[in-house]
């Protein structure tokens, strides 16, 4: 559960884009954006920090900025991470009962086992997702207390990512004074943005394509039973037309954004773009190129994005509905093309809801993840076992307290 205050913050450390959104709930009302801030990410690589200066640095830009707008100082904040080294899988808690009605006080023993099983040394477990009761081996829908059975289990489905990364995130937060904060994968908060409850019901692949990984979690009977990260995004794109063109990467990126399809049904080889070559290598200042060898570029990469993620998800052929969001999923032709690779499957461009006072610029599908993780605390209520609220221990109790009271009051 979130502390007792009226102000909400998010914040989604991406590979290309750090978000900031600081928002005032209240009871039984959607959460009214106050205070909202985004900038280039630097020091962030396949979800993992590599420069911990650069990192600090925009995380504190972007954090002073929202904050100036809202008019209040962040003292919790929900984390948004999208490791490529994160690892899910299935687990199970088991409790003997001693032939006694099932009560609190086991389902509590219960979830601590829950959340232990299968957790390696060296992993941060970030999510513990209750799934389904087993009384004694036979899966039990509802609530177990007072029932009576010989053995207890519950199976959960786990994500978990490397401690080290975690630490590092840690160590960064700590440079922006934020000591308190809860951490989410990405994916999981941008489903919940975007997804409705018949689409988790009827069975939704959520796909976050992002720059330079792709998050996904699948939903069946409205529960997740799956997700995943392949460390393949937009920036594969962008890198694939520079060096297919002969450009930099500035240019590359601005030729996608102005040119760029996923998909086309009839390719007119009499269309043509204007591009600026590498200098060193080419005398002229600006080239011609048939518009549809971009197309091919482009299509190729998005190809093996759908084809990495059908094979590294087996739940996908089980659902026969797609949701698309993330930056790169804006793409033109990318959900065309989706629906021509995975003939079975219905899928859609999603727009996350839009919340009270959002500005425009953050109402599209690269900002789902920063609006999920906004409400995430109590979207997900009790159906997460993972410890929500951390604080960062690197400095003694009364050293935390004596700076935290200054952070407070002045």
């Amino acid at each position: 559960m979130i502390p007792k205050e009226t102000v909400l913050a998010a914040i989604d450390l991406g590979n290309s884009r750090t978000c900031c959104l600081i928002a005032v709930a209240s009871a039984g009302a959607e959460p009214v954006i106050i205070g909202s801030a985004a900038m280039e990410s630097q020091g962030m690589k396949y979800g993992m920090i590599t420069d911990l200066e650069a990192c600090a640095s925009v995380v504190t830009q972007v954090l002073s900025k929202a904050e100036k707008e809202a008019g209040v100082r962040i003292k919790h904040a929900t984390v948004g991470l999208c490791p490529v080294q994160t690892r899910v899988s299935w687990n199970q808690g088991r409790l003997p009962t001693g032939k006694k009605p099932l009560s609190e006080h086991h389902l509590q023993h219960l979830d601590q086992a829950t959340f232990a099983a299968g957790l390696q040394a060296n992993d941060y477990r970030m999510h513990c997702l209750k799934t389904t009761y087993l009384l004694d081996g036979k899966p039990h829908q509802g609530s177990v207390e007072g029932l009576m059975a010989d053995d207890l289990a519950m199976a959960s489905l786990c994500v978990d990512m490397r401690r080290a990364v975690i630490d590092n995130v840690q160590i960064m937060l700590k440079k922006c004074h934020l000591h308190h904060y809860t951490f989410v994968f990405s994916p999981l908060a941008a489903a919940l943005s975007c997804l409705s409850e018949e689409e988790k019901d009827a069975g939704t692949f959520f796909l976050d394509m992002g720059s330079e990984s792709s998050g996904y979690v699948c939903f069946r009977e409205g529960q997740i039973v799956d997700a995943g990260v392949v460390p393949l995004g937009g920036e594969h794109i962008t890198r694939d037309i520079s060096v297919g063109l002969g450009v930099s990467r500035n240019e590359a990126e601005r030729i996608k954004t102005l040119y760029g399809r996923g998909f086309q049904h009839a390719i007119d080889r009499r269309e043509y773009i204007d591009i600026t070559p590498l200098p060193q290598y080419n005398t002229l200042s600006k080239v011609r190129v048939p518009k549809p060898d971009l197309t091919h570029m482009i299509q190729a990469r998005v190809e093996e994005i759908f084809e990495r993620i059908n094979l590294h998800s087996p739940s996908l052929a089980k659902v026969q509905y797609m949701a698309l969001a993330g930056g790169s999923s804006e793409l033109p032709g990318v959900a065309e093309l989706g629906s021509e690779m995975l003939k079975k499957h219905k899928i859609r461009l999603c727009v996350p809801r839009k919340l009270p006072q959002l500005p425009s610029s953050f109402h599209a599908p690269s900002f789902a993840s920063v609006l999920g993780l906004l409400s995430f605390p109590q979207t997900m209520g009790t159906g997460d076992l993972a410890p929500a609220w951390h604080t960062y221990h690197g400095l003694p109790t009364w050293r935390r307290r004596t700076m935290a009271w200054f952070r407070d009051y002045f």
